[in-house]
């Protein structure tokens, strides 16, 4: 199903998403130095969003937490729950913590749209005006599942995490569930269109090796700056100190009626600035609209910048 979905009711579609349990008697303590944001203020129902650093700040992977029972639950990309695992095994060999893999068991469905606050209030009873990553554990027509309020959308957006081996049935009774807008599944090119819109840096594409978070957003709601120590914290808080990163990932409106290729440069008069990272046409910013990483004074939203495709220059401006 194409855009016009989000516009007009809920989109679903189901995430390439890793979903690891981790539970263990010093849990909050090992996380607390594993992880850029604060564990102490996870509560069952406000989750939390972290990332996971080297030692020289390189983002190795980001994070959505929630704490369910004695367990907490993280979600992720499948690359970067294999680069987290390997960033913490040494030390959860150490601790008295275990890290499960329950992707095969569990899957994480994004619901978005215009109506998904609507949607989630009449059929999960959890309120559209919840802080981003509340959490509920929840029950719809015999299903049980959890319910996340994501962050970062265009549009209002939920991760609902079900059985895979329900998901089938779950997902029937919810287009069934009386409603008077559609729900209906979006296909993988609306879903990046719906990424590229909401400026969220997907993982190997928008990030390399040498990533810090704050170059591609996942600075403020992802990172304490109060809490102890951390793997990454020294260099993390030096870029706090010096004020911004040198680079930063921004979004690109283009006068073109269609995405661009990637890897184009972008010029600020004739000063290389940057370069394409995701692209797509945007119906809800009637033009293309792209993923750029952008020297830091370039990347202010107004700025008017150029790319350059061959001997023509497409003009666009920053938002």
């Amino acid at each position: 199903m194409g855009y016009g979905i989000v516009q007009s009711g809920v989109g679903y579609f189901e995430l390439p998403q890793a979903i690891l349990k981790l539970e263990g008697a010093d849990l909050v303590d090992f996380l607390q130095g594993a992880l850029t944001n604060d564990m102490k203020i996870l509560t069952p129902e406000q989750g939390l969003a972290a990332c996971h650093l080297d030692v020289k700040g390189r983002l190795l992977a980001s994070l959505k937490l929630f704490q369910k029972d004695a367990s907490i639950w993280a979600l992720t990309s499948p690359a970067e729950a294999e680069r987290f695992r390997d960033g913490i095994k040494n030390t959860l060999f150490l601790s008295e913590s275990t890290l499960e893999d329950l992707t095969a068991e569990f899957v994480g469905l994004l619901l978005i749209g215009e109506k998904a606050g609507v949607l989630t209030e009449r059929l999960f009873h959890f309120p559209s005006s919840a802080k981003p990553l509340t959490h509920r554990s929840t029950e719809f027509g015999g299903f049980r599942g959890d319910l996340l309020q994501d962050l970062g959308w265009e549009y209002p957006a939920y991760l609902w995490l079900i059985s895979r081996a329900e998901k089938e049935k779950a997902l029937s009774k919810l287009k069934q569930g009386g409603l008077d807008f559609p729900v209906e599944e979006l296909d993988p090119p609306t879903f990046e269109i719906l990424r590229v819109e909401s400026g969220i840096a997907a993982f190997g594409i928008d990030t390399n090796d040498k990533t810090l978070p704050p170059e591609v957003n996942l600075d403020e709601g992802f990172i304490s700056y109060t809490k102890g120590c951390y793997v990454g914290q020294e260099v993390i808080a030096r870029i706090k100190h010096l004020g911004h990163v040198n680079k930063r990932l921004a979004r690109l409106k283009l006068d073109s009626a269609e995405g661009l290729s990637l890897g184009l440069p972008v010029f600020a008069g004739e000063k290389e600035v940057g370069t394409l990272t995701s692209s797509v046409y945007s119906p809800r910013f009637h033009s293309a609209l792209s993923l750029a990483t952008l020297r830091f004074e370039a990347a202010e939203a107004g700025k008017k910048l150029a790319v350059k495709v061959g001997d023509r220059e497409i003009p666009g401006v920053v938002i």
